[in-house]
């Protein structure tokens, strides 16, 4: 396997996950209150916007030359301090690729990007419900900072 920068042609297999995972984020009561595809354009505009700050990036894990897995890399300044922060929009292994620490070597490449730019923090937004993706965080060290609540009116 080799991680490496998003190739152009690999833009269309990223964002339909990434529209997928989008949609898989949402809970009950919120994926009733909208669309696939109004979804599908928020994310794209997210990732579009994203990938527009310098430092952002799209890594992408390949097994033979085909991709396997990618990371959503921005920076993103802190809530409160506003120092710059790595921030993973989007984690994604292919299920046949997973239990095969794809996903932990996708982080480890992500953590090593933001020190090259000089980010001393990285920061992962995991829907509550994603238990293995808040498992494997956990796992690779990341803490909770701050919990986001929501209440449906």
């Amino acid at each position: 396997m080799e991680i490496g920068l998003l190739r152009p042609q690999e833009w269309p297999w990223v964002l339909a996950r990434s529209v997928a995972t989008g949609w898989e984020q949402l809970t009950p009561a919120g994926q009733s209150q909208t669309t696939p595809a109004a979804v599908g354009a928020q994310v794209q505009r997210m990732l579009q916007q994203a990938l527009s700050i310098p430092g952002s990036v799209v890594l992408v894990a390949r097994v033979q030359g085909s991709p396997v897995g990618y990371i959503v890399i921005t920076v993103a300044p802190d809530e409160l301090t506003g120092a710059p922060a790595g921030l993973f929009l989007d984690v994604w292994v292919e299920p046949h690729g997973r239990g095969r620490r794809i996903c932990s070597q996708l982080t480890a490449a992500a953590e090593a990007h933001c020190r090259s730019l000089g980010l001393t923090v990285a920061r992962r937004v995991i829907a509550a419900h994603n238990m293995a993706s808040l498992r494997h965080a956990e796992g690779d060290g990341c803490q909770v900072e701050r919990v986001v609540l929501v209440k449906t009116l």
